[in-house]
C-alpha cells in the first residue's frame, strides 16, 4: 500500500460510515488521484451547477466557499508527503 493509505482508508470508512473491509474493497476498485481543490476543480463545479440549474435539477445556488474546505485536503496531502 502507498504511504498514507491506511489513514485514508480510516478517514474514508469513518466519513462514509463503512466498515474497514468495505472501505478497502472500494479503494481496490477505484483509482483515486488526490489533490487539493484548485481553481480548475472549482470552475468545473460551477459549470456543473449552471447545467443542473438550467435543467431544473437544482433550484438554489451553492455557496462553494462554505461547501469546500480546502484545508483538509491540503493538510492530508502534506502529511503524506
Amino acid at each position: 500500500m502507498l504511504a498514507g493509505t491506511n489513514d485514508a482508508l480510516r478517514l474514508f470508512a469513518s466519513a462514509n460510515k463503512l466498515d474497514a473491509e468495505v472501505a478497502a474493497l472500494t479503494f481496490r476498485r477505484r483509482e483515486y488521484l488526490l489533490s487539493a481543490p484548485n481553481e480548475r476543480f472549482l470552475a468545473d463545479l460551477k459549470r456543473q451547477e449552471r447545467e443542473l440549474k438550467a435543467s431544473g435539477v437544482l433550484t438554489k445556488s451553492v455557496d462553494w466557499d462554505a461547501a469546500i474546505d480546502h484545508t483538509i485536503a491540503a493538510e492530508a496531502l502534506a502529511a503524506d508527503g
